[in-house]
């Protein structure tokens, strides 16, 4: 599950930014398992991870991990902001989907508010990202989205991405005039197919998701959303 995902553009040179990605195993780095020659597209994969090929003379280091929420990040990916920003560089933060399960909506405000006042005061342009939409979450108010959306305003030199109102708004508009099952099968699949935007395991008779709950995306998904990031960076 996705829940802080920073990206640190260092500027290397005055034409030449890196690119730092600091967050949970969903958007940064979710690489699982190997597919098919002919369907890479739908390996398990972190839009942070593909971000790269939408961003051009920078380089991406990626700092993700796996299960992270607000205040763990604050206290380890962070500091290597901390350690190595200079004014100029960018940060991108993304927020929202394991505080629900390990913290708490407050705490998670005051972590990601206190991160991003940090780096602005440091010289930095900070981004904040709502989480994407997906088969487990179709809505344009995916967990904490809301929060993330306050604190966007509230932080009033930080800008906001709001991947969670987009990515649903792009999922929505090419399959949200099917039916049920049929969108189903598009996002997620069968037993004996995979969907094309998130990972699911199904039990033998397709009436039930028993694993990977449509949460992760493809590399497929992972493509659209690094798009629609790099779309609001510039």
């Amino acid at each position: 599950q996705v829940d802080v995902v920073f990206f640190f553009f260092k500027q290397k040179t005055a034409y030449e930014i890196g690119v730092r990605l600091v967050g949970s195993e969903m958007c940064i780095r979710d690489s699982y398992g190997t597919a098919p020659k002919g369907k890479e597209g739908l390996v398990r994969t972190g839009w942070g991870q593909v971000l790269e090929n939408y961003i051009s003379g920078a380089e991406v280091v990626n700092l993700g991990n796996s299960g992270a929420w607000a205040t763990g990040m604050k206290a380890d990916a962070f500091t290597n902001v901390l350690g190595s920003a200079q004014p100029g560089d960018i940060m991108v933060l993304e927020s929202g989907y394991n505080d629900k399960v390990h913290s708490n909506e407050a705490d998670m405000k005051a972590a990601v508010t206190d991160m991003l006042t940090t780096a602005n005061d440091m010289g930095l342009t900070t981004f904040l990202v709502t989480p994407n939409a997906s088969y487990h979450d179709y809505e344009e108010d995916v967990i904490y989205s809301a929060a993330i959306r306050t604190v966007a305003e509230e932080v009033t030199s930080t800008n906001l991405i709001d991947l969670a109102k987009k990515s649903y708004a792009f999922l929505n508009d090419k399959y949200g005039a099917l039916d049920d099952a049929a969108r189903r099968y598009v996002l997620v699949g069968d037993k004996d197919n995979a969907g094309i935007y998130n990972n699911a395991v199904w039990n033998e008779d397709n009436s039930e998701i028993s694993g990977d709950k449509g949460l992760h995306s493809t590399n497929n998904a992972a493509n659209c959303w690094a798009a629609i990031i790099a779309q609001g960076l510039y």
